[in-house]
């Protein structure tokens, strides 16, 4: 979405408090420049001079382009290679602003529409109640990377199925198998000699904390994605309290993710023949 209709400034004045924690004066400075745009605000405030422009600029094209424009230009992923998740937590910022526009900011840069929130304790309860929640537990950051868009339209269904499938995404990605659900846990967790190791596997101790491991995730597949993925969504009961109590589980996976280290694959050991002890 580029031709976005016109904002109302009090969302620019919010979204412009966010910006100016995406750069400095001289990248502010540099934008407006790039963009055509004429910085006359008299401001040194970096949130008052983007909310002048901003607001100026839409109040000449009598649309928000240059809006869209800035926000592209100050949260490209380019402007963040080096720090990523401060990139992620600037879009979902916004995006917490946004939605009083019934709009959403996507790190490709597009603007997607979605449901608007009505007032202030609507949106709280839309992007606060839930996500909020998993940020003040310490949810892992792969969590609220699939499913933080999802919480903000207030679709706790699709959020717990996109949570659900980003983790077992991460799977696939951390050992090249092409499997799901516990087809996947299995040839990637399972054997002697697995793909991911959760621990040594000296002791019948970490071998029970591996089997464990698998276990989690099945139920995480069987009871968390599963119903989701198979039914329709005007039939699903779950609550808020169940949507969060997936999503901590989920966090609680990744977490254990980040401690698996990836070892030789079986079927390389097969073919070599060499007998591996961890």
């Amino acid at each position: 979405m580029t031709n976005v209709p016109r904002i109302e400034e009090q969302i620019i004045e919010g979204a412009a408090n966010i910006l100016a924690d995406a750069g400095s004066g001289s990248d502010i400075t540099n934008i407006f420049s790039d963009l055509g745009m004429i910085d006359n605000s008299g401001e040194s405030t970096k949130w008052r001079r983007i909310r002048y422009v901003l607001c100026n600029a839409q109040r000449q094209d009598g649309v928000a382009v240059k809006f869209v424009m800035f926000v592209r230009k100050m949260l490209s992923p380019v402007r963040f290679r080096n720090d990523p998740n401060r990139l992620k937590q600037l879009i979902d910022d916004i995006n917490n602003v946004l939605i009083f526009a019934g709009l959403k900011f996507e790190e490709n840069g597009d603007f997607v529409a979605i449901q608007m929130a009505e007032s202030i304790s609507d949106a709280e309860k839309k992007v606060s109640s839930i996500r909020r929640k998993l940020i003040d537990r310490g949810a892992h950051s792969e969590t609220l990377r699939y499913c933080t868009a999802e919480l903000i339209g207030n679709d706790t269904f699709h959020g717990v199925l996109e949570a659900c499938k980003g983790l077992f995404e991460r799977i696939r990605q951390m050992t090249n198998l092409v499997q799901d659900g516990h087809r996947l846990i299995d040839a990637a967790f399972g054997g002697e000699v697995p793909i991911l190791a959760l621990n040594s596997l000296r002791t019948e101790t970490e071998k029970s904390e591996q089997t464990g491991f698998m276990y989690l995730l099945k139920g995480c597949a069987s009871a968390c994605r599963n119903p989701i993925a198979h039914e329709p969504r005007i039939l699903w009961a779950g609550t808020d309290d169940d949507a969060l109590d997936s999503l901590i589980l989920v966090s609680m996976l990744h977490k254990k993710l980040d401690k698996c280290v990836r070892t030789c694959n079986r079927q390389e050991i097969h073919n070599e023949g060499r007998n591996v002890n961890f």
